[in-house]
This record gives structure tokens, C-alpha cells and sequence, in this order.
């Protein structure tokens, strides 16, 4: 087997294992709220036709919501969280899960907690000698942590895709981005085709701050 063809199959082979590290965790997800649906659906409507001989078809879906709901409320109750921290200390010591659980637990959290992480839409600077610049959201103020005080941490989605990259750049590389944090992302996510509104130039004013870069506030 000649060179050229092992660089092939070698290629081939890294697009597969990139194709199906994007595609695994969305189809096991689907999978997993489907077949969940059914079974509490099939369940429901089972009893339901036992009791007053009817089916509802979705049933199972409202049973789905009232529940997170109904977890979301005791979920505010200090027995209930003091049991459900103890929870999280085992499933954080199993190696597997933990990667899984945390992986999970802390995306939902950037967009849905208290703490958002996805809240504050930033221009960053890739490249200095042509001055590409990317949209993105700024997760980390201070990099001091790892050995970076003056670096912060970037998270740039990609277009037609539900993947990002993370950057650690300088902080002068970043500039606050006047769109809201919804817009910003259905911007990016869309590869600019989504309508937005309320977009003033960011441009301005920079050209005083380009030589000594820009501090960031929110």
C-alpha cells in the first residue's frame, strides 16, 4: 500500500471518527427522549384506557414536563438538596459518569442557571496581521488559574452546528459586542443569515483604542 493511499484512509478515517463524535451524543439523546416518551406515553395511556377506555395521544409528553416541573420544586426544599448533593459527590467520583454528568450539568447551567455563562457576546481578534475577527461569548474573565493572568477565555460556536471552539487570547484581543446574548447566538449559529436588531456599530471608537486595547465590562 502505497503513501498516498495510507494518507487517505488515514484521512477517511479521522472524518469518520469527527463525524460520529458530533453525531453520537445528539442521536443517544434523541434516543433516549423518544423511547422515554413512548414508554411514559404507552404507560399513560394504558391506564387511561383501562379507567375511562380513551387515549390521548402526547400524553406522555405533559407527564414528561409536569415531572421536571414537580422536580424543580422540591428541588428548592433543603432535605431535598442536601440528598441530592450526596448524589452528585458519588456520580462525581465514577469516572465515566462523571466526565458525562459534569459535561451535561455544566452546559445547561451556562444557559438556564442563575449563572449564565453565554451572557456577555464579545468580538475577538484571531489573527493579527489580517485582523480577523470572530463572534463569541466571553466564560472566563481571568485565566490566572491555569498561569494566564492577563488571558481570558472565549467560547466560539460554530455556524450550522451545535459545537464550538474555546480560546484562551488576550484580553486586549476581546471587545464587548452590542447584541444581546439570544441574538448573538442565533447570528452566529445561522452564518449570519438570521435577521437582528438593535446592532449598533462596535467599530466605533476603536481606532482610539486599538493601540492599548479595550477593557472589558458588563
Amino acid at each position: 500500500m502505497d503513501e498516498e493511499t495510507k494518507y487517505l484512509l488515514r484521512k477517511t478515517l479521522s472524518y469518520l471518527l469527527q463525524g460520529l463524535l458530533l453525531l453520537a451524543p445528539l442521536i443517544i439523546t434523541l434516543y433516549v427522549v423518544v423511547a422515554l416518551f413512548n414508554f411514559l406515553d404507552n404507560v399513560s395511556n394504558n391506564m387511561l384506557e383501562a379507567i375511562f377506555n380513551v387515549r390521548l395521544r402526547g400524553l406522555g409528553i405533559l407527564i414528561l414536563l409536569a415531572f421536571i416541573t414537580l422536580i424543580g420544586y422540591i428541588s428548592s426544599n433543603f432535605l431535598f438538596n442536601t440528598l441530592f448533593n450526596q448524589l452528585e459527590v458519588i456520580l462525581g467520583r465514577t469516572p465515566l459518569v462523571k466526565l458525562i454528568y459534569t459535561s451535561i450539568k455544566d452546559l445547561l447551567a451556562a444557559f438556564v442557571s442563575d449563572k449564565k455563562k453565554f451572557d456577555k457576546p464579545v468580538m475577538v481578534k484571531l489573527n493579527e496581521e489580517n485582523k480577523i475577527w470572530r463572534m463569541g461569548f466571553l466564560t472566563q474573565e481571568n485565566m490566572a488559574k491555569v498561569g494566564y493572568p492577563e488571558m481570558v477565555g472565549v467560547y466560539l460556536p460554530h455556524s450550522y452546528n451545535f459545537s464550538g471552539n474555546f480560546y484562551v487570547v488576550h484580553k486586549d484581543n476581546v471587545k464587548p459586542l452590542n447584541m444581546s446574548p439570544t441574538d448573538t447566538m442565533k447570528f452566529i449559529v445561522s452564518g449570519g443569515v438570521t435577521e437582528t436588531e438593535n446592532i449598533e456599530n462596535t467599530e466605533k471608537n476603536d481606532s482610539t483604542k486599538e493601540n492599548k486595547g479595550t477593557d472589558i465590562h458588563y
